[in-house]
C-alpha cells in the first residue's frame, strides 16, 4: 500500500497532503513487519509426465474448440513459452519426417523485448509436434484452428464464452488459461491438486526435465537458450546462425525418446535418476572402498595440464565439432595448445595461426569461429606464461603459497577425506584453512618440506573471520614503485595442550588433503608425542614439557626434509616418501633425544645472586630477622630458576616467574609488566614476549 501511494504521488502528485509527512517511520515499520509475516513465495509445480500425456490424449477426442485451447497449452509446454508470449504468434507451420513432426512458429515481441528493434523482430519458437505419446497433436491443433476460423492477427487465441459457446473479441488471459488447464487436468487425473498448477507451469515443465535429465545432459547455456534467454555474448552467433535451435531440439527429442522407452522418468526421486545414469552405474561399480588412498600429482590436476579445460570452452562461442577436432589431435590441454604452433598472440600477422587452424579443422574456419579460437589460444598462451613466471619468480619464503589447489579439486578431495575418515567430526572449526592446505601443495610441487609452526595451523572458520588486506609495495616492469595489497597470514593460538592438539590435527588433515602424507601416519606420530607428554616419569625426574614436544616435532621434520629432498611426490600404488621418512625417523635417537625426561629441580642449590642484583623485599625481611623482629625468611621458599634462566633481563628489569608456566593471572598482553615483573621469557639472552614453555628462543 505504501509503495502504491508513493507511486501515485510520483505520477499524479497529491495536493492536499505531503505524503512524506503522513507516512511516518512507525508506518514503515508496521508495513515491514506485515510483509515479513506474509506467506512465503511458492512457485507453481511443473506438470508430470502422466499429465502431459493426458493432455495429448485429449487432443484426439475433444471438440475443435477445446482442441484449440489444449493445443495452445501444449505448444506453450513443448516450446517452453509463456502464455502471454504465445498470444503474440504471427504464423505457424509443421514439418514431418520419419513419423515425427516439428512445429515452427514466429512471435512478434515478447515479455523481455524492451527496445524498438526487439519489438519489431520475429522470435522463433520450436516444439516437438509428436510430444511424449508419438501422436501428432500439432497437426490436430492447426486443423482445429482452421475449422474454428481462427487466425494469427492481433492475438493467437480469443477468449471462449461458455454462455454463447463461441469465441469473443478479446484475447484469452493467463488466468483464463489457468482455469482451462485445471479443468482439463481434473477430468483425466483423479488426485489432481489445482492450486499447485497454473499457466506458468507449462514453461517450467520441459526446462525442469532438462535439468533432471542425466542420460541426455543439457549445459546451463543450452537450458538458458531453451527458455528463450540469450547471453549477450551469444547474440551475434545466433543472429548469423540460421536455425540454431536444430542442435538444441535434437537433444530435446532424444530426451523425449528416453521418456517414451522408460529410460528416463522425470517424476522419479533424484537418487533413482542418479543411480540409473551411466555415470552413476559406473561410479557404483568402480567406487573405491572406504579408507582407500587418493594420490594424485598436483601438476596433472592444474588448469594448464587438465584435458577437460578446453572441452568445457563451448561457452565462449566455439562450436562443439571444432572442440572435438582439437581433442582428437591431442591438443586438449591448455599447455599443449599454447605451443601447438609457432605464433604469438601479440604478433600482428595471424596467418601462421590461420593455416594451423584450417589444417586442424580440415576445412576453412569461419570468421566468428576463428575469433573464438584466437581467444582460446590467447588464454592458453597467457596461462603458460603465468605458470612459467610463477615457477621462476617463486617467493623464497616457504610460508607463502604460490600454488593454490583448484576449487573443484579442493571440494572433491574434502568430500573423499570425509568419507575415508569417518571418526572425525568435520566442521569449519576442525577442517584446515585453505592457506594451510596450499602450503603443503606448494611443498609437494617444489619437493622441499619445511616446518609449519602450530600457530600457522589455523581452522577454516578462523581464516574466514580474519581475512584482511595489508598494504604492500612492489615494482612494475618499468621499475616504478606500486602500492598494492596482499592477504595477511592467519594465525591461531597453540599455547595449551588442547589447542596444540587441535592445531596438529588440522595439520594432519591438511597434509592428507595435499597428498604429501597420509593422515594415519602423521596422526600416529602426533598421538605418540602426546602420550609422552602425559606419561608419568620416575622419581627424581620431571614430566615432559610442551617445549620438549615442540622441539621433538621440529627435529622430525628437519630430518624428514633432508631425506625427502626433491622427491615428495609419488604415484600409486607406491607409498608416499614422507610417510616412509616419518616411520624411519620417529624412532631415531636424533629425534627422541628431545623427549628425555629432565631431573627434577626440587632441592637444587640456589643460583648465586648476580653482582648487579638490586635489594628485594625478601632481603629486607632477612634484615629484620637479624634484629629479632618479624619472621625469619625461609630460603627454601624462593623460586628455583632452571639452568640457563635468569630473574632479570638485560636491562636489569625483573621478570614474572608465574608467566613462564602460564600461572600468572595478569590479563595484559605479553611484554607488559604485572605486579611481579615483566611478561618476557626468562631464558638468558632470549627475553621474547612469550612464556618459557612456549618460546622457541629462535624465531
Amino acid at each position: 500500500m505504501i509503495e502504491a501511494l508513493f507511486f501515485l504521488d510520483g505520477t499524479a502528485k497529491f495536493i492536499q497532503m505531503n505524503l512524506h509527512s503522513v507516512v511516518s517511520g512507525r508506518c514503515r515499520g508496521v508495513a515491514r513487519d506485515m510483509y515479513l509475516g506474509k506467506d512465503p513465495l511458492l512457485q507453481k509445480s511443473p506438470l508430470t509426465v502422466f499429465q502431459v500425456r493426458a493432455l495429448e490424449e485429449l487432443m484426439q477426442t475433444e471438440t475443435d474448440a477445446n482442441c484449440c485451447i489444449i493445443g495452445q497449452l501444449l505448444f506453450c509446454l513443448h516450446a517452453c513459452c509463456r502464455w502471454r508470449d504465445s498470444q503474440r504468434l504471427q504464423s505457424a507451420y509443421i514439418e514431418h519426417s520419419k513419423g515425427e513432426s516439428v512445429i515452427h512458429a514466429d512471435a512478434l515481441s515478447s515479455k523481455t523485448s524492451l527496445t524498438l528493434d526487439a519489438k519489431t523482430r520475429f522470435l522463433p519458437y520450436v516444439a516437438i509436434g509428436t510430444g511424449l505419446m508419438g501422436e501428432d497433436w500439432a497437426k490436430r491443433w492447426l486443423s482445429a484452428r482452421v475449422n474454428q476460423s481462427l487466425n494469427f492477427k492481433d492475438f493467437a487465441l480469443p477468449s471462449f464464452s461458455m454462455r454463447t459457446m463461441d469465441w469473443t473479441d478479446t484475447l484469452m488471459s493467463s488466468s483464463e488459461a489457468t482455469a482451462w488447464l485445471r479443468e482439463f487436468l481434473s477430468i483425466t487425473c483423479a488426485d489432481f491438486e489445482p492450486k499447485k498448477y497454473a499457466s506458468h507451469s507449462l514453461k517450467t515443465t520441459v526446462l525442469t526435465w532438462a535439468g533432471r535429465s542425466v542420460l541426455v545432459q543439457f549445459s546451463p547455456t543450452e537450458r538458458r537458450l531453451l527458455g528463450h534467454h540469450v547471453d549477450p555474448s551469444m547474440r551475434s552467433v545466433l543472429t548469423y546462425s540460421r536455425e540454431a535451435y536444430t542442435t538444441l531440439y535434437s537433444k530435446v527429442f532424444q530426451m523425449y525418446l528416453s521418456i517414451r522407452n522408460g529410460q528416463f522418468q522425470p517424476d522419479s526421486k533424484a537418487i533413482d535418476r542418479i543411480l540409473e545414469s551411466p555415470e552413476g552405474r559406473a561410479a557404483t561399480a568402480s567406487a573405491p572402498a572406504v579408507g582407500a588412498e587418493v594420490v594424485g600429482g598436483s601438476d596433472s590436476e592444474s588448469s594448464l595440464a587438465s584435458d577437460s579445460e578446453i572441452d568445457e570452452r563451448v561457452e565462449i562461442g566455439i562450436e562443439q565439432w571444432l572442440i572435438d577436432k582439437i581433442v582428437d589431435k591431442n591438443f586438449a590441454s591448455f599447455g599443449r595448445f599454447a605451443f601447438s604452433v609457432a605464433y604469438s598472440p601479440q604478433h600482428p600477422d595471424d596467418r601462421p595461426f590461420k593455416t594451423f587452424i584450417d589444417a586442424l579443422a580440415e576445412v576453412e574456419v569461419d570468421g566468428d569461429q576463428f575469433a573464438s579460437l584466437r581467444r582460446l589460444f590467447f588464454e592458453a598462451h597467457t596461462m603458460a606464461l603465468a605458470d612459467v613466471r610463477s615457477r621462476v619468480g617463486a617467493t623464497p619464503d616457504p610460508a607463502v603459497a604460490t600454488k593454490k589447489l583448484p576449487t573443484a579439486e579442493r571440494v572433491s578431495r574434502q568430500a573423499d577425506q570425509e568419507q575415508r575418515l569417518g571418526g572425525i567430526i568435520f566442521t569449519p572449526d576442525t577442517i584446515p584453512s585453505n592457506h594451510l592446505v596450499d602450503l603443503f601443495v606448494e611443498m609437494c610441487e617444489t619437493g622441499i618440506l619445511t616446518y609449519v609452526k602450530p600457530e600457522q595451523c589455523c581452522s577454516r572458520a578462523l581464516e574466514v573471520n580474519s581475512i584482511k588486506k595489508d598494504p604492500a609495495i612492489s615494482t612494475d616492469a618499468s621499475g616504478l614503485l606500486k602500492v598494492g595489497s596482499k592477504a595477511s597470514e592467519p594465525t591461531c593460538e597453540a599455547n595449551t595442550e588442547l589447542k596444540l592438539r587441535a592445531a596438529w590435527q588440522r595439520r594432519s588433515l591438511a597434509m592428507d588433503l595435499s597428498g604429501i602424507a597420509s593422515f594415519e601416519v602423521i596422526e600416529t606420530w602426533v598421538q605418540y608425542l602426546f602420550q609422552q607428554l602425559i606419561k608419568d616419569q620416575p622419581r627424581g625426574f620431571s614430566k615432559i614439557s610442551l617445549q620438549q614436544v615442540l622441539e621433538c616435532d621440529r627435529a622430525l621434520f628437519v630430518q624428514a626434509s633432508h631425506t625427502t629432498m626433491g622427491r615428495l611426490q609419488s604415484t600409486p600404488p607406491a607409498k608416499k616418501p614422507l610417510d616412509e621418512a616419518i616411520v624411519q625417523w620417529k624412532a631415531a635417537n636424533e629425534v627422541l633425544q628431545y623427549l628425555t625426561p629432565l631431573p627434577s629441580l626440587k632441592g637444587a642449590p640456589q643460583d648465586p645472586t648476580p653482582a648487579n642484583h638490586r635489594p628485594t623485599k625478601i632481603q629486607k625481611v632477612d634484615k629484620a630477622a637479624t634484629k629479632g623482629v618479624g619472621k625469619a625468611t625461609d630460603t627454601s621458599s624462593k623460586p628455583k630458576l632452571p639452568e640457563g634462566c635468569v630473574s632479570h633481563d638485560d636491562k636489569n628489569r625483573p621478570l614474572c616467574f608465574g608467566f613462564q608456566t602460564g600461572k600468572c593471572k595478569f590479563k595484559g598482553p605479553p611484554g607488559k609488566r604485572c605486579a611481579r615483573g615483566f611478561h618476557l621469557c626468562y631464558k638468558a639472552g632470549c627475553h621474547r614476549p612469550k612464556p618459557h614453555h612456549l618460546c622457541t628462543h629462535t624465531d
